[in-house]
C-alpha cells in the first residue's frame, strides 16, 4: 500500500518521465522493474518504454501492464540502446526525467524524495544500492561531485539521477557514438554547465549480473572511456 505523501500543489503538479529503453530482457526483472514505479507515492509520472524486440517479446512486455495508460510502449529496431533513449526522451512529456534500466529497481519513496527537492538546480541524484548475484555489496553515494573528478570514473549513479526536461534544450540528448557510456558523457556535459543537487536518499537498486553490459562488454567500455576522456579533458 503507497503511503500518504505531503507536497505541495506546485510540487504535485510536476511529471516525472521515466526512459526505460530496452533490448535483450529477462521477463521477471522487467516485472520487478515497472511494479517499482508503479509503487510509487508519488504517482504524477509516465514510462516510455522503448523496446528494440520481436513483435511476440513485445506483445508479451504489454499483456502485463496493458491496463495503465501511463505507460508508453513503442517497439521500433534500433541501432544502439541510445538511440532508443533517444526515441524515448523525444516521446516524453514530463517536466523531470529520469533514465532507468529494466532490471533495476526504484525503493520506496524515491519519486517523492527527488520532488520534494526540486528547486532551481537543473538536475539530481541520490545514493544507490549495489548488488552483485543479488547479494547487497554496498551503498554508493558522493554528496559534492566535482567534473575534475569525472576524468577518472562515471561517479553519477545513473539510475538515482534525474534532471529537468530544459536540459534536453541546452545541453542537447544523448550522443549516439557511445553505444555503452553514453550516460557517462551526458553527465560531464551537463555538469559543464551546472552542478547537481545531492539528494539524501537511497533510489534504486542496481544489480550486476553476467548481463550487465560492464561484464559482458569490457573491451568496448574501457575503449569508450578513454574517448570521452579525450572528448572532454584533453
Amino acid at each position: 500500500m503507497r503511503s500518504e505523501i505531503n507536497l505541495t500543489r506546485l510540487q504535485m503538479d510536476l511529471k516525472i518521465s521515466i526512459l526505460l529503453p530496452i533490448k535483450d530482457y529477462d521477463l521477471e526483472s522487467f516485472i520487478r522493474c515497472l511494479n517499482s514505479i508503479l509503487n510509487q507515492s508519488y504517482q504524477n509520472f509516465e514510462v516510455i518504454i522503448k523496446a528494440n524486440c520481436d513483435d511476440q517479446s513485445f506483445d508479451l512486455l504489454k499483456q502485463y501492464f496493458n491496463f495503465d495508460k501511463r505507460l508508453v510502449f513503442v517497439n521500433k529496431k534500433d541501432s544502439s540502446v541510445t538511440e532508443a533513449a533517444n526515441q524515448a526522451a523525444l516521446i516524453s512529456t514530463g517536466d523531470i526525467v529520469s533514465l532507468f534500466a529494466h532490471d533495476d529497481y526504484y525503493l520506496d519513496g524515491s519519486f517523492e524524495s527527488i520532488i520534494k527537492n526540486i528547486d532551481d538546480s537543473k538536475w539530481y541524484f541520490g545514493k544507490i544500492n549495489y548488488y552483485s548475484d543479488n547479494k547487497l555489496c554496498r551503498t554508493y553515494y558522493l554528496e559534492n561531485p566535482d567534473i575534475s573528478q569525472m576524468r577518472y570514473s562515471n561517479l553519477i549513479p545513473q539510475p538515482a539521477c534525474f534532471w529537468k526536461r530544459e536540459l534536453f534544450d541546452e545541453v542537447g540528448v544523448f550522443d549516439e557514438s557511445f553505444k555503452l557510456c553514453w550516460d557517462y558523457d551526458y553527465w560531464i556535459r551537463i555538469m559543464k554547465k551546472y552542478k547537481p543537487k545531492y539528494v539524501n536518499h537511497t533510489i534504486a537498486n542496481y544489480y550486476l549480473n553476467n548481463n550487465s553490459i560492464s561484464i559482458k562488454y569490457p573491451d568496448l567500455m574501457e575503449q569508450e572511456k578513454k574517448m570521452i576522456l579525450l572528448k572532454h579533458f584533453i
